[in-house]
């Protein structure tokens, strides 16, 4: 918008006929002599307005004088549109007029106006620093220091020694090669107020609309006597339990700041037993340690083991470890080393050898995890919720099946049998990988990353191994009988002469058709025969063996042996035992 001069105005007017009467005060050009606003709305209150054709300048009388606005392509040199007012006003500028209207366009362009700031001459110096020394080096950006111009630095050193002395003093600690820290989890509400008390210590609290009054029973942070308090009933704490931890008294009275604690030892045995007997005589007292902090990966590592689960369904195999870290102040960490999942094999297997294989990889991850860190596991456990394959393991004695024989001495090669422990297929995050397992499952809670929640728990709490002992307790061993030979029954044919089975039968067979068809009761050989020879044989065999005793007897007959095999014995006409048994799997 282009400001015009009076002159030019009275000229611009003298071309529209609407505006050829009016004759405009002469104002100097750029001066603002004042500026009305709304209190004072009578000044710039429209007494009359001459209005022209369409895109023509009007004239509006005030009563400061005339005014005049619009729209003119007149001038040569104006391209825009030129809006301009003129109020006839005289007077002098003076400096407070000209601060306010600056300071009103501040506010008026606030938002939009730029914000860029004139920078100092500290502001260019660092800047320039920062510019020059800023190097990207191994991943990490590398700057200098902003130092300023002529910078001394004084040599501080005998100061800086002197303040670590004070420190040390202070901490009573000597430079021992363990250091350990622990707290004392909300020390202050552990200390209990008085009942008479309690009424000094209340708050409100607004329940759905109700305010209600309550009263604290702990001393709380904040409250200017919380600290010596606290700290006295630590002591006292130590003091009063001082005939059974002789030596805590002393570590309370010099060895913690407020809820803090720090000794230092030589003796990581030493450094146990100290934080043990400190733990235990302070939680007599209500206060308990955690928190527990060392330099010392062996102070703090009380105990670690491998915990490795394995699973198997139809479609795939599973298995996944976890480390278990039981702290020094009894506090547990788990955390997830590996996993591996397979598909089954495209031969189809019975769940028992499906189960027996997982537990195979489940050996193997725990032996390569093992040699490939450089962790110290101090014991390796593994976990099955197969009693099947928990059972193999625990029957050497028995002849299993060349397939189960071969995975159990792989199994048997790099662990022993009482490293397998039984677990639900509820708790076991092997579980997960045997069965599918999407990817937006696998967040920070899940079993698979975290293991089963009872690992966090004492070993008293883990699951019952009560199944795997009846089980074991019962295992089935079947011993020789001894018969009598001369009850057996005596056969006319040699059969220590016969080496194939199939031509003993044949014979017999033909025995027994030329006793038929001299009872005329037959005249060919036919399969009746053949059948007739084939259990005559058999019951000779068993006749000659077990005699007259029954087999059955030599099994066991425990109420759990009863739900898994169902026994029952047949004799056949010919003296033949037959017996139907039928398994049920647990």
């Amino acid at each position: 918008m282009k400001p015009v001069k009076t002159s030019e105005l009275n000229k611009l007017c003298s071309k529209f006929d609407h505006l050829k009467h009016i004759t405009f005060p002469n104002v100097k050009q750029n001066q603002v002599c004042i500026i009305i606003g709304i209190d004072n709305l009578d000044l710039i209150h429209y007494n009359e307005i001459v209005k022209g054709p369409k895109n023509t300048p009007w004239a509006v009388k005030t009563p400061l004088g005339w005014t005049c606005a619009g729209k003119t392509n007149i001038i040569a040199d104006e391209q825009n549109p030129v809006l301009k007012t003129q109020i006839c006003s005289h007077g002098q500028l003076d400096n407070e007029l000209f601060t306010k209207v600056q300071d009103w366009m501040k506010i008026e362009n606030y938002g939009i106006a730029s914000k860029k700031k004139a920078l100092s001459k500290n502001d260019e110096k660092a800047l320039e620093i920062l510019q020059s020394t800023t190097r990207f080096k191994d991943g990490h950006y590398e700057v200098g220091l902003l130092w300023k111009e002529n910078a001394k630095l004084p040599n501080n050193r005998w100061l800086a020694e002197k303040q670590l002395k004070q420190l040390k003093a202070k901490l009573s600690t000597k430079e021992s090669h363990i250091a350990i820290s622990a707290d004392i989890e909300q020390m202050f509400m552990q200390v209990k107020v008085a009942p008479s008390e309690r009424s000094y210590l209340c708050f409100l609290w607004d329940h759905n609309g109700k305010i209600e009054e309550y009263e604290y029973t702990s001393h709380i942070f904040g409250a200017t006597s919380s600290p010596c308090i606290a700290s006295y009933a630590l002591r006292r704490s130590a003091i009063d339990n001082q005939k059974h931890f002789p030596e805590v008294s002393h570590i309370v009275e010099r060895n913690i700041y407020m809820d803090d604690l720090y000794i230092s030892t030589d003796d990581v045995e030493k450094a146990v037993n100290i934080m043990s007997s400190t733990k235990a005589c302070l939680s007599l007292g209500g206060f308990n340690l955690i928190k527990c902090n060392s330099n010392s990966a062996a102070f703090l590592q009380q105990e670690t083991a491998l915990h490795t689960f394995s699973d198997a369904s139809e479609y795939a195999l599973s298995a996944v470890s976890h480390l278990r870290i039981e702290y020094v102040d009894e506090t547990v960490q788990v955390k997830f080393i590996m996993g591996k999942a397979r598909v089954a094999p495209i031969k189809r297997m019975t769940i028992p050898n499906l189960e027996l294989q997982a537990a195979v990889y489940a050996a193997l991850l725990a032996q390569f995890v093992t040699e490939e860190h450089d962790i110290h596991i101090n014991e390796k456990v593994f976990w099955s919720d197969s009693t099947t394959v928990l059972y193999w393991l625990r029957t050497p004695e028995i002849r299993h099946r060349i397939f189960v024989a071969n995975r159990l001495a792989k199994i048997l090669d790099v662990t022993t049998a009482h490293d397998w422990n039984y677990i639900t297929s509820a708790d076991n995050p092997a579980d997960d990988g045997s069965r599918g397992y999407e990817v937006k499952q696998m967040n920070c809670s899940s079993r698979w990353l975290n293991g089963p929640s009872f690992l966090q728990l004492p070993k008293s709490d883990w699951p019952s191994q009560d199944i795997l002992k009846a089980r074991n307790s019962n295992v089935l061993i079947v011993h020789a009988l001894q018969t009598d030979l001369h009850s057996a029954i005596q056969c006319p044919i040699d059969i220590a002469r016969f080496s194939n089975w199939n031509r003993l039968v044949r014979v017999a067979a033909y025995c027994f058709f030329f006793l038929d068809r001299l009872k005329k009761q037959s005249s060919s050989l036919s399969l009746a025969h053949h059948t007739l020879a084939y259990k005559y044989l058999i019951g000779v065999a068993q006749s000659q063996n077990f005699g007259n005793k029954q087999y059955v007897s030599a099994f066991p007959a425990e109420e759990w042996l009863k739900k898994l095999v169902h026994l029952r014995c047949q004799i056949c006409p010919v003296n033949v035992y037959r017996y139907k048994i039928t398994l049920r799997l647990p």
